[in-house]
C-alpha cells in the first residue's frame, strides 16, 4: 500500500512501513505528547521501545535552552 501511494505522488523511493510510523511518532513527541502516551499509542510494552523517538535537533535543544535558561 505505502508503494502505491508513493508512485502514486510520483515519490521515486522505497519506504517500509517504519518510516510512516517513525515520522509520526516523532511529530508527536516534537508537539508535546508525553512518551507514556506515544507508547501506549504505538503499542509499546515498554517505555524503552518508545525512548528512541526521544531524540532532538540541535535546533530544538537551542531554542529550548533559550527559553528555559534565566540568562540566555
Amino acid at each position: 500500500m505505502i508503494a502505491l501511494r508513493l508512485k502514486l505522488a510520483g515519490i521515486d523511493t522505497k519506504m517500509s512501513t517504519h518510516g510512516p510510523r517513525h515520522s509520526f511518532a516523532t511529530h508527536c513527541m516534537q508537539n508535546g505528547m508525553k512518551i507514556s502516551e506515544l507508547g501506549e499509542c504505538l503499542g509499546h510494552a515498554s517505555l524503552s521501545t518508545t525512548q528512541k523517538y526521544t531524540h532532538i535537533t540541535m535546533t530544538e535543544a537551542i531554542d529550548n535552552y533559550d527559553t528555559a535558561h534565566p540568562r540566555a
